[in-house]
């Protein structure tokens, strides 16, 4: 019998802090309010805080003591419960990836953080979670899985390679393209506006704000040089984060497996075992298009949908253009991604004006309504529809090979999407009156994901194209 094994101490002050994530809102809510009313009130609202701190670090304790874990005949045997004793049996050959994460807590303490996910997972959170075990231990746990599941495949007396074949690794130039170009700008603005507005009552930033541009008497200068400053600070936060977050990001194979890992300040390591991958998704930044960068994702069945990095799993985060077919061929042998796509015929490019010209005009009327004679430059917003129009009727088209289909389209991004027959759950097509006139129709191809449905679209083709693609797709 294995004996039972307990996570770091330091698990009392991550339990604590998960739970105080979910109540910093009501937290600064009740300590605002008792700021605006009395004396007495301030105190109420302190007491309560600590009050209420007091139990979350009490809780966090007891959970650390209740917890344990162990492998034994076969299965990875938690028990855990605050109140209620429960006991978790997970079989080793029905795991199926083990992610590692070092957070900022961990690393001091040699830590890591261990997701185990199966194909079962719940939705919304991981089969099981290790929260802080020994780096040591973590790899001996995972050399133990992998070789229960390697003497369950030994075929031929043969047991299967374990070599790590490295797929790619982001350089110090791509890592820095990707940080400038990164997309959290509006994340960081958003997040900055939220802390403005919960600190009020603390920190007198408006006042100051008042002071200050009565010192530049009111200068127009001063409000567009603080803007200006302020967007730059929000860029520079964001190429930071992007630049820890996926700094020594590499790609890596072990055993049929994908080993993802990245990260400066807390690093992450994700497995995602070649046999759930639904899709290839590639994605193209319109600015990093034009420099020839693309960012490749996957589509994967299983993780659960509260984890970002099972809903979205980035598996090159910065290549060339022409190079990223050369590298996935390496471990996805049967896609094809170096094809030539069909596009919407031309009649359809009226219908791809006409959707965000409707989608437009609603703004334009409210203009016109509310500046009347000014509101007339709101026309100009006209350009928008014609160049966005263009722009994703281009992008558009379908591709069939052999067992492969392909969908292309526009939003914001370009994504081109590979998808496998067999991992295809479901194809819809449809159109408008409209759209029958000018036989065209849209097409909806749905792939398992995460648990949940992950659907793309591509519109306005050609009947005949929707035909083809139906055709394909029905059982021979």
């Amino acid at each position: 019998m294995s004996e039972r094994k307990k996570l770091h101490p330091i698990t009392c002050i991550l339990n604590s802090l998960k739970q105080l994530k979910s109540m910093i809102i009501p937290l600064i809510g009740l300590v605002a309010i008792g700021h605006k009313g009395d004396s007495s009130g301030d105190w109420l609202s302190l007491i309560t805080t600590g009050i209420a701190l007091i139990i979350v670090l009490a809780a966090g304790i007891v959970k650390w003591l209740r917890f344990s874990y162990r492998v034994e005949e076969g299965e990875l045997r938690i028990e855990y419960g605050l109140f209620i004793k429960k006991k978790r049996y997970i079989p080793l050959e029905r795991i199926q990836s083990l992610s590692f994460s070092e957070g900022i807590l961990q690393r001091p303490f040699g830590l890591v953080k261990v997701v185990v996910e199966t194909a079962g997972s719940n939705l919304h959170e991981a089969e099981a979670e290790l929260t802080a075990i020994g780096k040591s231990e973590a790899a001996n746990l995972e050399k133990k899985i992998n070789e229960w599941k390697s003497v369950k495949k030994l075929t031929d007396d043969v047991l299967i390679d374990k070599r790590e074949l490295l797929h790619y690794k982001i350089s110090t130039k791509d890592l820095l393209t990707m940080s400038a170009t990164s997309g959290g700008v509006g994340v960081i603005l958003s997040a900055i506006l939220a802390l403005l507005t919960q600190i009020d009552n603390f920190l007198p930033y408006k006042r100051l704000f008042n002071e200050a541009s009565s010192i530049f008497q009111g200068s127009i200068f001063f409000l567009i040089s603080l803007i200006i400053l302020g967007l730059i600070a929000a860029w520079l936060l964001s190429v930071l984060f992007t630049f820890l977050k996926y700094s020594n990001f590499t790609l890596s194979e072990i055993n049929n497996d994908l080993i993802i890992t990245r990260g400066m300040l807390e690093k992450r390591k994700v497995t995602i075992p070649l046999n759930r991958i639904q899709a290839i998704r590639v994605s193209e930044n319109p600015i990093r298009g034009l420099f020839g960068y693309t960012s490749v994702f996957i589509e994967s069945a299983g993780g659960n949908i509260e984890d970002q990095e099972s809903r979205n799993i980035l598996l090159l985060p910065m290549v060339k253009r022409e190079a990223f077919p050369n590298i996935l061929h390496t471990f996805l042998k049967d896609y094809h991604f170096q094809i030539e796509l069909r596009k919407p015929p031309s009649r359809a490019r009226v219908n791809y004006l006409a959707r965000e010209i409707i989608k437009m005009l609603p703004m334009i009327v409210i203009l016109l309504l509310i500046f009347r004679t000014y509101g007339l430059f709101s026309l100009c917003l006209l350009v928008y529809p014609f160049m966005i129009s263009h722009f994703r009727y281009h992008a558009a088209g379908w591709s069939i090979q052999h067992q492969q289909l392909t969908l292309r389209y526009r939003r914001f991004l370009k994504h081109t999407v590979y998808m496998k027959k067999n991992r295809i759950q479901s194809i819809e097509a449809s159109s408008t009156w409209f759209q029958k006139r000018k036989r065209l129709a849209s097409i909806h191809s749905t792939v398992k994901s995460t648990g949940l449905a992950t659907e793309t679209n591509v519109r306005y083709l050609s009947d005949t194209d929707i035909e083809t693609i139906y055709k394909w797709y029905l059982p021979n």
